[in-house]
């Protein structure tokens, strides 16, 4: 019996590579760097947003107009008679003062004291004389002490003590006379202290200011 010839093998199936899965830590760091962004993006626009209202609200805060007080409200007192400082003559004065207040509430302060606002009032005016009232500006600088008196009895706090005068030092002998002359006098200073002081003063007096609805001198 004639052999065969022996039949060759097959060739294995060589396997295809499998593809090589890419390392999950290498993912979630990626992923982590994304969020990071995320928030970061986030929280720039928040604060960007919050300091674009901030700054529009303190805008607005300042623009907003002040709140205006409400009608004046007046308090008459009644007539003062008085005699003045003799000059030539002896003379009296007459006068009907109201007080402009800033709330019913001074209004009310000042009736409870009205015995020591009267005292206050007459002993003042009976300082004065005919021919000082009768300057230029004197019943407004009468006005202003009077105030000044009724203050002292309502809201003694308000009144500041007068500034100390600023000692100037005289030029030396040697030193120009212009060089002096550039300087302030001291009055001069004082003056425009206690002016400035009452300015900065004025919108929180409680008592506003005195009127005069009758002013006779004889």
């Amino acid at each position: 019996m004639a052999k065969q010839p022996p039949v060759a093998a097959e060739p294995a199936e060589i396997a295809a590579p499998t593809a090589t899965p890419k390392p999950r830590k290498k993912m979630l760091v990626v992923a982590a760097g994304a969020l990071v962004a995320l928030v970061a993006a986030g929280a720039g626009a928040w604060f960007f947003m919050g300091s674009k209202t901030e700054g529009a609200e303190a805008h607005a805060a300042e623009a907003k107009p002040a709140k205006p007080e409400g009608p004046p409200l007046f308090l008459p007192l009644e007539a003062f008679v008085v005699n003045l400082q003799p000059a030539n003559s002896e003379q009296f004065l007459q006068a009907d003062i109201t007080l402009r207040v800033a709330d019913q509430a001074v209004a009310d302060q000042v009736k409870a004291h009205m015995p020591e606002v009267r005292d206050r009032v007459l002993r003042l005016l009976a300082t004065k004389n005919a021919q000082e009232l009768a300057a230029a500006g004197g019943r407004e600088k009468l006005a202003e002490d009077v105030r000044v008196e009724i203050t002292r009895i309502v809201d003694p706090d308000a009144i500041k003590p007068p500034p100390a005068p600023k000692l100037v030092k005289e030029p030396a002998a040697d030193v120009e006379t212009d060089a002096a002359a550039e300087e302030p006098a001291a009055e001069t200073l004082d003056e425009e202290q206690g002016a400035e002081a009452e300015e900065d003063a004025a919108p929180e007096n409680k008592v506003r200011s005195v009127l005069f609805t009758s002013f006779i001198i004889q």
